[in-house]
């Protein structure tokens, strides 16, 4: 299990065997669910990692048909995910 979390707005992300996660509080661009934006949501679904041109990124799929991708990065040396929209990433570093 590789959990993940923003502290500064109470997020959690756990990513587990199996392409399964879970989520709490993620603030995040979502598609084919909900007005476009920055949205908080929390839920469960269906996760995989693609890699394209060296850019690695992870594609959370929720059980209610909407996704969202995370990027992976590194903040001051930490592997972090991190979501871009309206000018705001939002962080989520290994716990």
């Amino acid at each position: 299990m590789r959990e993940r979390k923003n502290s500064d707005v109470g997020a959690t992300l756990d990513l587990r065997g199996k392409g399964k996660f879970t989520v709490k509080n993620l603030k995040a661009q979502y598609f084919s669910c909900l007005a476009s934006g920055l949205h908080s949501k929390s839920g469960e679904g269906t996760w995989k990692s693609l890699d394209v041109t060296g850019a690695t990124s992870v594609v959370l799929d929720f059980s209610d048909g909407c996704d969202t991708t995370l990027y992976y990065g590194e903040e001051s040396g930490v592997p972090v995910l991190y979501n871009s929209a309206e000018g705001a990433d939002i962080v989520m570093k290994l716990a």
